[in-house]
C-alpha cells in the first residue's frame, strides 16, 4: 500500500495518495514503538518513519490559494462577494478532491483598541508609558477606593520622609 500511495502521489492524485498513506499506518499501529526495518526498493527503510515522513511532506505540499487574490472590504459591512478557495499540490496546480472547511462571521471576533499603544510623536510616546504604569499597577490599585484597606496592610503615600521616624 505504501508503494502504491507513492504511485498515486507521482500521478498527481494527491487525495488517493494521502488516504492510502494513512491506510498503510493501520497494520502497523501494534509497532509504533519499535523501529520496524524492512528492505524497499534495495534500501533498508524504518517503515514506520518512512510512511509518516512521506505523509508529513505530501501534506506539507498542500497549500490553499485564494480564487479571487483580491477583496475589498470595510469594517462593519457584510462581504458582498462571495470568497472561494482551492487547494494546490506544490506546484502542480489545483487539487479538486481535497475538503475545505472555513467559517466566517460578521460579528466582532474580539475587541480592537481604540487608540494604537505605540504611535509616533510625543503623544504616542506618552500612552505608551502610561500603558507600562499600568501594567504594574498593584492589585490593591485596582479595588475601589471604599473597599480598600479592608483586611490588608496598612497603604502609604510614598515612602517615608527621611530623618522622621
Amino acid at each position: 500500500m505504501f508503494s502504491s500511495a507513492l504511485a498515486e502521489r507521482e500521478q498527481g492524485n494527491i487525495r488517493l495518495a494521502i488516504v492510502q498513506l494513512l491506510k498503510s499506518l493501520e497494520p502497523i499501529k501494534p509497532y509504533f514503538s519499535e523501529s520496524l526495518p524492512v528492505t524497499y526498493q534495495g534500501s533498508e527503510i524504518f517503515l514506520g518513519n518512512e510512511i509518516f515522513k512521506e505523509l508529513s511532506t505530501t501534506i506539507a505540499n498542500l497549500k490553499v490559494v485564494p480564487v479571487v487574490n483580491s477583496v475589498d472590504v470595510k469594517i462593519g459591512q457584510a462581504l458582498l462577494d462571495k470568497i472561494s478557495f482551492e487547494t494546490h499540490y506544490a506546484n502542480a496546480g489545483p487539487v479538486p478532491e481535497i475538503p475545505l472547511e472555513a467559517r466566517y462571521t460578521e460579528k466582532r471576533t474580539r475587541d480592537r483598541p481604540q487608540h494604537p499603544v505605540e504611535s509616533p510623536g510625543p503623544a504616542g510616546r506618552a500612552r505608551h508609558h502610561e500603558a507600562r504604569a499600568h501594567a504594574r499597577r498593584s492589585p490593591q490599585d485596582r479595588i475601589p477606593p471604599d473597599r480598600q484597606g479592608a483586611g490588608s496592610a496598612p497603604r502609604h503615600a510614598g515612602p517615608a520622609p527621611v530623618g522622621r521616624e
